[in-house]
């Protein structure tokens, strides 16, 4: 197989990485340093304090290949260039014009900018270019894609353990601070480090809104926002949380669905189907649903329960006002949580519109939509699903061990982490 490597000019060992050819082993191990599991009561407890302050980036040694300012201008298939133009997008947005030439050309990148902003199609472009025409061989793919969210941050050095030393690695995230250090200076290799955004990443489009609310007005308003007209992602803290707020909105009249860790990756896949083609309206989700899910013409997000941090606020915000489009992030406070909703909004560089509000209150419909609610309860059905058709007696082939599907894969050669 004639796999995937960077150029030779960039291919060389990273510091820390895995030890290739020792032991029998092409990957090495890294049992030793793998990171502790969650806790026993599923990993929810409250996490370690965060480092904070602002990242240092590394020092590049290599100039970087200057920007292009159409995808025609870049190193790619046809087939990839011809898919780009008939859905019209011919102008690449400023941080995939700048790491694109890059990441082609086999360089490790480091990118930052805001969520909307094309991280995605950076990274995935590099991918299916550096990727196309080659095939896998069993158990080692050519490529390995890493969105780690809070609950499998912990896993992430484990994988990366396994991508061979001289592999492509790149990185892209809304918010880069002191805590993904380690992760930098470890994977990468003289990476080409560009952000389009400052570290806050807060988005000209979107409007931000702290609505102060008592506690025991907080349920009545947050079911008549809910009840607008349109979408609306509303976040919380908890998977129970979520799913009993979810049950009162079906109960309101208000086409509610859950998407949480406790959901299997199938309940996940119809959730977000149904939210995105209005089947469903409101999507109720714990931070899972915080990082890389995009909706087209989503305008309003809401934090029931207030983020504790100001990442976790820019990446749930950050489902909203993508790719130029306007939006509005709404928070709901109670009295006992204004002074630490300050401290949050100053961490990521924003001044709120700040708003005493009630159920039924005309500010309240003005700023986000929210209206009663019909009270006739509704019921979320599932989209009628084609059973598989079972297999004939004469079938061949044999069924793969299950011990050989549980198997951790050894990823080959270009590995791209996004938050």
């Amino acid at each position: 197989m004639n796999r995937t490597r960077t150029n030779d000019r960039y291919s060389r060992a990273r510091n820390g990485g895995v030890d290739s050819g020792k032991g029998g082993s092409r990957f090495g191990s890294s049992a030793a340093r793998r990171p502790a599991g969650p806790n026993r009561s599923g990993g929810y407890g409250r996490q370690p304090a965060a480092v904070q302050g602002e990242f240092a980036p590394p020092r590049t040694i290599t100039p970087a290949l200057p920007s292009v300012e159409d995808f025609a201008d870049l190193d790619m298939p046809g087939e990839l260039l011809a898919a780009l133009g008939s859905a019209g997008v011919t102008v690449p947005f400023p941080i995939q014009a700048a790491t694109l030439p890059n990441s082609l050309a086999g360089r490790d990148v480091l990118g930052r900018g805001r969520t909307g902003s094309g991280k995605t199609l950076a990274f995935g472009l590099a991918l299916l270019a550096r990727t196309a025409g080659q095939r896998a061989e069993a158990r080692q793919p050519l490529g390995l894609v890493l969105v780690p969210t809070r609950e499998l941050a912990q896993q992430v050095t484990a994988l990366l353990d396994q991508v061979r030393p001289e592999g492509q690695r790149m990185l892209f995230s809304a918010t880069l601070d002191r805590n993904v250090d380690l992760l930098v200076r470890r994977y990468l290799s003289d990476p080409v480090v560009h952000s389009v955004d400052p570290s806050a990443g807060a988005v000209t489009t979107m409007e931000h809104h702290v609505l102060h609310v008592h506690g025991a007005d907080k349920h009545a308003a947050t079911t008549e926002i809910a009840a607008r007209d349109g979408r609306v992602i509303m976040f919380l803290d908890t998977k129970h949380a979520v799913d009993r707020l979810t049950q009162d909105l079906l109960n309101s009249g208000v086409r509610a669905a859950a998407l949480h860790g406790g959901k299997s990756q199938p309940q996940r896949t119809r959730t977000l189907a149904q939210f995105k083609t209005g089947h469903v309206t409101v999507l109720v989700a714990t931070n899972v649903a915080a990082r890389g899910i995009h909706v087209d013409n989503l305008d309003l997000v809401v934090n029931v329960d207030p983020p504790t941090d100001h990442k976790d606020y820019l990446h749930r915000g950050g489902r909203t006002a993508r790719a130029g489009e306007s939006g509005s992030v709404v928070t709901l406070v109670t009295p006992n949580q204004r002074r630490g909703m300050v401290r949050l909004m100053s961490d990521a560089g924003i001044r709120p519109q700040t708003t005493q509000v009630r159920s039924g209150d005309e500010a309240l419909s003005r700023i986000t939509g929210a209206q009663a609610p019909t009270g006739i309860p509704v019921v979320i059905t599932a989209p009628v699903a084609e059973r598989p058709k079972k297999r004939g007696a004469t079938s061949r082939g044999r069924r793969r061990p299950a011990s050989a599907t549980r198997r951790a894969p050894a990823p080959q050669s270009t590995a791209g982490a996004a938050a």
